[in-house]
């Protein structure tokens, strides 16, 4: 399947199973299932927002979880402040066994910089392999956060930065359409822009494709369809993207700063437009239960028609009202 965007590809996605797809049981519940390999092909990964009211996903969860695995971070402390039912799949409450983050940057080297490093030495490179499944950490391991996504294949062509992702279980509202859009699409934002080149198509292959049938969301998730209004620039909101880096050499100080919640002068503008502004109107949605309000009032309608920020309105203001 190739679409522009995630909110293409959720109704695609939906109506493919519907027609093709097989019941069958698994570890966690029945499915609907295409047994793969299927892939999903993004031409403006970019565009990784999903407005969906019948899915109605958390733009905080998403963009933070997001900007966490960046860091390399594993922690179940920090990114559970956004998604409390996140510790439920800890081992042991404090971090996580197969953390994408920690799995690409921690270890004995970081994947993400080496292949940043390889990319700048050699456009044509072919070997840029990053591994997040590792046969002594999880095959044949029993444990509550064994990776789904376990390969990425990085090339440079026509200085576009290709990207595709091998993923063995992907649950497609959860999954696929849901967090892992965001999640790699972030990350190939990231390499590309550290290496100076554009963002080319990102590619997921999904080994088994399928959706949790049993739950109690199924019902209305059949009936989803591509919203037109709430697109991206062709449609009437137009609603724009925001460039993840505006100056690639102080990029990482300035995530562990925002991470950290140490104050900084940002030059990359996406931290002090977007992510913090985001980060204080969850705060306040959840201390006190105004964090749409805040949001308008921080945002002054300046950047409204930001995708994230559009995410957010919506997402608090049918909570708040």
């Amino acid at each position: 399947m190739v679409v522009k965007n995630v909110n293409e590809a959720l109704p695609m996605g939906i109506d493919k199973l519907l027609k093709e797809g097989i019941e069958r049981d698994s570890r966690a519940g029945r499915v609907l299932e295409i047994l793969g390999p299927y892939s999903t092909t993004y031409t403006k990964p970019w565009e990784r927002v999903l407005f969906s009211k019948i899915r109605d996903a958390n733009p905080f969860f998403h963009l933070f979880e997001s900007l966490w695995i960046l860091a390399g971070r594993n922690d179940v402390k920090w990114i559970s402040e956004y998604n409390s039912t996140i510790c439920q799949f800890s081992d042991d409450d404090v971090v996580f066994h197969g953390a994408y983050g920690k799995r690409l940057r921690g270890g004995k080297i970081d994947q993400i910089k080496t292949a940043i490093e390889l990319l700048l030495e050699n456009e044509n490179d072919r070997r840029v392999v990053l591994q997040i499944w590792d046969k002594d950490q999880d095959l044949g391991v029993k444990g509550k956060d064994i990776p789904c996504n376990d390969l990425i294949f990085l090339k440079i062509r026509d200085n576009h930065l290709y990207m595709t992702v091998c993923c063995r279980s992907n649950d497609i509202i959860w999954g696929c359409y849901g967090a892992n859009v965001v999640q790699f699409s972030i990350l190939q934002e990231y390499i590309a822009s550290m290496v100076g080149i554009n963002m080319g198509p990102y590619t997921q292959i999904s080994d088994s494709y399928h959706a949790y049938i049993e739950r109690s969301d199924w019902e209305r998730m059949k009936t989803v369809c591509i919203e037109d209004w709430y697109t991206y620039p062709w449609s009437a909101a137009k609603i724009q993207t925001n460039r993840l880096m505006h100056d690639p050499d102080s990029f990482d100080f300035e995530l562990h700063c925002f991470m950290d919640g140490i104050a900084n002068n940002y030059k990359n503008k996406f931290f002090s437009d977007i992510a913090i502004p985001m980060q204080n109107a969850w705060r306040a949605h959840r201390e006190a239960g105004y964090g749409y309000r805040y949001l308008m009032n921080e945002t002054n309608s300046n950047r409204n028609d930001n995708d994230w920020i559009f995410a957010s309105l919506q997402w608090l203001k049918k909570r708040e009202k």
